[in-house]
């Protein structure tokens, strides 16, 4: 059977936020780098265009959040800020000062 990675990434992603509510934190570090990693994959699928600039932001969410803020950071980079979501280039400059900081807390929109 071949699964659709848009599902596997979802379904990683919701094991990480599982995980950070046990207090499993490890467990969700791994959850969201394997999601990271088969964003990246899905990536190189997708030519240079918003939903590139979107899950670029993704990434870069999902890698601070694991704690891996250089490459949090080296893929915030990578965003075209001309191609991003309006509501997503409000979150831009919260997003690259936590990333800064070394902040992987949940962020709140609202």
């Amino acid at each position: 059977m071949r699964y659709k990675k848009p599902l596997i990434i979802e379904a990683l992603l919701r094991a990480a936020w599982a995980a950070d509510d046990f207090k499993c934190y490890s467990a969700a570090k791994q959850y969201r780098q394997q999601a990271a990693c088969t964003l990246e994959i899905e990536l190189e699928n997708i030519k240079d265009s918003p939903q590139k600039a979107q899950q670029l932001f993704r990434i870069t969410e999902i890698y601070r959040r694991s704690g891996e803020f250089q490459m949090a950071y080296d893929t915030l980079g990578k965003v075209d800020v001309k191609k991003l979501h309006p509501d997503l280039c409000i979150m831009m400059p919260k997003l690259q000062q936590m990333t800064l900081d070394g902040m992987n807390r949940k962020v709140l929109i609202g």
